[in-house]
């Protein structure tokens, strides 16, 4: 899976005469320097208010179900290669 860019802004609409909500999500430059707003990419979905509502309990169960962490420490895992500052780097993800 190859993404098209990086989402770092969601919002959402309404259009009343449809009954229809749309979220829309916007790219977050990956260098600040590349700030050019006309260049930018959107994406804008067209939801239905239950489709919509699906999607929201559907993240409210993900973000409950939390990141594995260090039997030792409690903190979170961090994605492989990647090391904890709390430890001055001397723990590493397996």
């Amino acid at each position: 899976l190859d993404p098209l860019f990086r989402v770092g802004e969601l919002s959402l609409g309404y259009d009343p005469s449809q009954d229809l909500l749309t979220l829309i999500a916007k790219e977050v430059p990956l260098d600040i320097s590349d700030l050019d707003a006309d260049q930018l990419s959107e994406v804008r979905f067209w939801c239905t208010r239950s489709q919509l509502w699906a999607m929201a309990r559907w993240s409210i169960e993900l973000a409950s179900r939390g990141r594995p962490v260090w039997p030792s420490t409690g903190e979170p895992i961090l994605p492989p290669g990647e090391f904890s500052p709390k430890n001055n780097g001397h723990k590493t993800t397996p």
